[in-house]
């Protein structure tokens, strides 16, 4: 039983496949012929992850289409009333010969199919498995193993299922990030960075002014890289959340880099917590901002006063986007000073933070 529940952890964290762990629960059940399966009680769909023997594609078909007929007669009479606790089933197309609320138990024709619903949000999945029984003297010690088995599988698939979930998630948040127009550096406790989008990775390339190195990153003069860590250990240890340091990093010919260091909250950790370290940098070579239509519908600006908004988020200066909009400094003052009311921040920093974390996520 510790090498199946080991080979149940292994195919949980990616380790082994579930082909790998079928075989060794053939094995803990001195069976030859053995499949197992998600079945999704809602939809009524089925996805086979492993099978051993069992070469008949018929007794395979059989044993799926008595989890998706039982699907009809899983109703609510057998579940007790109040929240449900775990569930689990034994699925077949005989009468029940022992019946508990956590276990219905059925023989099958030749086999036995048992599932147990995955622990989960939402509408989990079960997990069945199906065995050949070729001696009916040996189904009721079959019987007993699977249901010490069962919950091993179970575990390990929930596991799967959270850690390819969170990867899923984690792959369409770093996607997103690789379409903003600024570059996002985030960094562990240590001040390593742990995630570079696409924009600061290409940034970090022309090596000019800016990089990502090995232990964090770093600016071309010895005064911006000074301001740069400073700016980072402060936000590293700041009490108070959120920490905002704006910096200008020089380079070679082209116009300096607007940098943005800050702290943002960490939702899992709870309140009182520092959160972690991160930097937007943008570059006024590559003058492209978040879309002013857009800011205006999230933050609920006018289209007069998103522009600018969107513009000074891009590191344009107040003097470029007067010029830019055809309007006097004063008008773009006052256009500000309406987008901070609306938003409830008290400086173009905090204005412009509340753009960048709120269109990246990171944020």
């Amino acid at each position: 039983m510790d090498e199946l529940v080991l080979a149940a952890y292994d195919v949980a964290v990616g380790l082994a496949g579930w082909r790998q762990l079928a075989a060794t629960v053939a094995a803990a059940l001195d069976c030859k012929n053995l499949l197992i399966f998600l079945f999704d009680e809602r939809s009524g769909a089925l996805d086979l992850l492993a099978q051993i023997g069992l070469r008949d594609p018929d007794r395979v078909e059989a044993y799926l289409a008595i989890a998706q007929k039982m699907a009809v007669r899983w109703g609510d009479a057998a579940r007790p009333a109040g929240p449900r606790p775990s569930r689990r089933l034994a699925l077949g197309a005989s009468s029940v010969k022992t019946v508990r609320w956590n276990s219905l138990q059925e023989a099958v024709a030749d086999g036995y199919l048992a599932g147990m619903e995955v622990a989960g949000a939402g509408d989990p999945p079960w997990l069945c498995i199906g065995v050949d029984i070729a001696d009916p003297m040996e189904a009721d010690g079959i019987q007993d193993k699977i249901e010490r088995v069962l919950p091993h599988l179970c575990r390990a698939a929930e596991i799967s299922r959270c850690l390819r979930a969170a990867t899923e998630r984690s792959s369409f948040s770093d996607a997103l990030c690789d379409r903003l127009p600024f570059g996002v550096v985030r960094f562990d406790r240590g001040a390593a960075v742990i995630y570079s989008n696409a924009e600061a990775e290409r940034i970090s390339r022309l090596r000019d002014g800016f990089m990502i190195v090995s232990r964090g990153v770093r600016a071309a003069s010895s005064a911006d890289d000074a301001a740069l860590q400073g700016a980072i250990r402060e936000a590293m240890v700041a009490s108070k959340i959120p920490f905002t340091r704006w910096l200008t990093l020089k380079r070679g010919k082209a116009r300096s880099y607007r940098v943005l260091v800050t702290t943002i909250s960490d939702v899992h950790r709870g309140e009182g917590n520092i959160g972690f370290c991160a930097l937007f940098i943008t570059d006024p070579e590559r003058p492209a901002t978040i879309g002013a239509e857009i800011i205006a519908d999230a933050l609920g600006l006018t289209a007069a006063e998103a522009k600018v908004v969107a513009r000074l988020a891009g590191g344009t200066s107040l003097p470029e986007i007067a010029a830019d909009l055809k309007v006097s400094i004063n008008t773009v003052r006052t256009l500000l000073a309406r987008a901070m009311g609306k938003t409830g921040t008290n400086s173009q920093v905090a204005l412009v933070r509340l753009v960048l974390t709120s269109f990246s996520p990171v944020g």
